[in-house]
């Protein structure tokens, strides 16, 4: 009879064994079960950070393109500005230079009318001098500062 209450004893515990290792299975199950929800949220959680990434990418590429445009427009326009002023201002240095070329004639041709020969002489001599100097300054000028460009 030992045995048989040994052998009821024995089968008790082992359900209790029994139970309580059903009870482990089902907890590891449940938290491996979590633990791969878990791991599919980090995993939709990456993806979306890499679209809202792509996004911020894509809307950066095209705000830099505008802001390109936008800049080319402004130097385009600078550049033209700048032009129109040198060409204005190269018409007024021209129109300065024919002033003064033919208030030079004049005095020159006045004082030959008055007989004042040498006055004329003296004026035409400076002024030849004067513009064979800024020949010269300007020859020098342009070979000393302006680069050479090389014939690749």
């Amino acid at each position: 009879m030992e045995t048989k209450l040994q052998q009821d004893g024995e089968v008790g515990l082992s359900d209790m064994n029994r139970d309580r290792m059903l009870d482990v299975i089902e907890k590891e199950y449940e938290i491996k079960e979590k633990s791969l929800e878990l791991q599919n949220r980090e995993i939709e959680l990456k993806k979306q950070e890499d679209k809202n990434a792509y996004d911020f990418a894509m809307k950066s590429i095209e705000v830099k393109k505008e802001n390109d445009r936008h800049k080319r427009e402004v130097d385009s326009a600078n550049i033209r500005l700048k032009l129109e002023t040198e060409q204005k201002e190269k018409s007024r240095n021209s129109y300065i230079f024919f002033c003064l070329v033919i208030a030079i004639i004049f005095l020159i041709i006045f004082s030959l009318l008055r007989g004042q020969v040498d006055f004329a002489s003296e004026v035409l001599k400076s002024v030849i001098l004067f513009f064979s100097g800024a020949a010269g300054g300007g020859g020098l000028v342009y070979y000393k500062f302006v680069p050479k460009q090389q014939n690749d």
